[in-house]
């Protein structure tokens, strides 16, 4: 096994450096676009748990990592921050916050890859990019934020009904229309109560 010994100054200045690059992407971030804080989205989205910086980023991880074009449905037709939204309601607290969590690191892990921009901001190539290096790393830590988040969209996206014609799968074996559960029926009904 071997030690890594770090002199306190070394330590200091190291850790002084990364307080000033992440502060810096931060402030990069909020200069570049200050009448909107979250280019290349739509209206907010009508949601009970994510905020509007959530629900964004989300959109965006979602464009970076699923198909587009036809046949693809977009994320607003497949209803994923919806239904990731809807999910997250009926979670403990822990729950919601660790995946929380894991957008807030999604957010700023272009920092650790030489982007001084969220990744919201950056360009849809870029997005790509990090999401892949993230998905390639050595930190156990990243990987599981990445993926945690990158698995849930997947598994919302993949499921919605308006993908099945272009993963070919021809829907459940009965053929039975859709009948929506209590829980989805009581989100929908917190959801017109919270509207204005």
């Amino acid at each position: 096994m071997v030690r890594i010994e770090l002199k306190r100054r070394k330590l200091l200045k190291g850790a002084v450096l990364v307080a000033g690059a992440a502060l810096a992407g931060y402030q990069i971030g909020r200069l570049r676009s200050p009448g909107d804080p979250f280019p290349g989205v739509g209206p907010e989205p009508d949601t009970l748990v994510f905020t509007r910086r959530e629900a964004a980023l989300l959109e965006h991880i979602g464009r970076a990592i699923l198909p587009s074009g036809a046949p693809w449905p977009s994320l607003r037709d497949a209803e994923v921050v919806q239904r990731l939204d809807e999910e997250l309601l009926f979670t403990d607290d822990h729950t919601r916050s660790e995946f929380s969590l894991a957008l807030r690191g999604v957010e700023n892990l272009p920092l650790l890859y030489g982007y001084f921009d969220r990744f919201q901001h950056l360009a849809l190539d870029d997005q790509r990019a990090v999401m892949e290096r993230a998905e390639q790393t050595r930190s156990e830590l990243i990987r599981a934020a990445t993926n945690g988040v990158r698995m849930a969209i997947n598994l919302v996206y993949f499921g919605h009904s308006a993908t099945w014609s272009a993963i070919q799968y021809d829907g459940p074996f009965a053929q039975l229309p859709q009948h929506l559960s209590q829980q989805r029926t009581f989100y929908r009904s917190l959801q017109q109560e919270a509207q204005p």
